[in-house]
């Protein structure tokens, strides 16, 4: 999710209760729209941990083929390590995996504020069957009765 994506997301979350129905209505379209992005951020997630795999062996086979190019006079699994970690494309694929493990973590979020919603939704619903937001109302004989004694 972008900060725009984010911002307008925080939006949703605002319960008005003067359209309980409208926004009970379109709950469950929201959740269905969040959990598919939160399915597709994991799919990145998952295709970029593969990719990294991916970068990380071929890194490694060069790191052992060609030792001295990446600065190695000995081969041992902690200088090849090393050598693996300096290396552009590996943290070019290392970053790309934290990137869309965050992407998962925000959707993630969405979703349980989605499910949040939910459940403020039916509390208010609640609420306004229970006449919380009615308008006080007078009757004629309260004000009545004050003018009386007077």
């Amino acid at each position: 999710m972008t900060d725009k994506e984010i911002q307008d997301f925080e939006g949703l979350l605002d319960v008005d209760e003067t359209v309980l129905d409208k926004q009970s209505s379109e709950q469950p379209r929201l959740i269905w729209k969040y959990m598919r992005a939160l399915a597709d951020a994991i799919m990145a997630s998952d295709y970029a941990e593969a990719e990294f795999k991916v970068t990380q062996a071929e890194l490694d086979e060069d790191i052992r083929a060609s030792p001295n190019d990446y600065g190695i006079d000995k081969i041992t699994e902690p200088a090849v390590k090393l050598a693996l970690a300096r290396t552009q494309d590996y943290q070019k694929a290392q970053t790309k995996v934290i990137k869309c493990r965050y992407a998962v973590k925000v959707q993630e979020a969405a979703v349980a504020s989605l499910d949040h919603r939910r459940t403020t939704l039916s509390h208010f619903i609640q609420l306004r069957e229970q006449s919380y937001f009615a308008q006080p109302r007078q009757g004629g004989t309260g004000w009545q009765k004050r003018r009386q004694k007077a």
